[in-house]
């Protein structure tokens, strides 16, 4: 494992780039977590989390892992998971797992994940979430998926149709653009 918390709190990971471990970050029953900024390629998994509480993973890039881009484990409570990039990881981008609370990922790019080539299959969805204990937006803001981006027929820069993935993976709200409020959309 690259960076480790067990049991842990107020822990900060941020500005480290890992390859080649089994976890990029990995962390479980830990509280007050901060995972931002950190480049994660080549690993098996580029995050594994369980029994993480009142977290935050943001602007981290984590790429090119040989299965999962994030892992979600059981009893995750109050983490949002923003505006990060999820490229290329063999697996999922993310999965989810069981038992989580208040797991919220909006405003992330996902491209290339689960061997997708850009057009959307039900073989290729980048996500997995069974039991649908993940949500996929925040205030009707979504996340932009690379092979899900039309049509939007009145402009407002959310795909028409939501965002199908593996199992019970929704999100409501796709992006059209990656990053932020489409023009004219308020995000507060």
């Amino acid at each position: 494992t690259g960076l480790s918390s067990a049991g842990g709190s107020m822990v900060i990971f941020e500005n480290n780039t890992h390859s080649e471990f089994s976890y990029g970050i990995q962390v479980a029953g830990t509280f007050d977590v901060q995972i931002r900024s950190n480049t994660l390629f080549a690993n098996w998994n580029g995050i594994s989390a369980t029994g993480m509480v009142r977290a935050e993973l943001s602007d981290n890039i984590i790429r090119n892992n040989l299965d999962l881009g994030i892992g979600f484990g059981y009893d995750n409570q109050e983490v949002l998971v923003t505006r990060n990039s999820l490229i290329d990881n063999a697996g999922f981008a993310v999965f989810g797992g069981g038992g989580a609370t208040s797991v919220v990922i909006t405003l992330n790019y996902f491209e290339g994940n689960h061997l997708n080539d850009g057009s959307w299959t039900l073989a290729t969805a980048q996500a997995e979430n069974p039991g649908g204990y993940l949500t996929w937006e925040m205030g009707g803001l979504g996340n932009f998926w690379a092979d899900w981006t039309a049509p939007d027929s009145d402009g407002d820069g959310i795909v028409d149709m939501p965002y199908e993935g593996a199992e019970s993976t929704i999100d409501q709200c796709p992006l059209v653009h990656p990053f932020g409020a489409p023009v004219g959309l308020d995000a507060t």
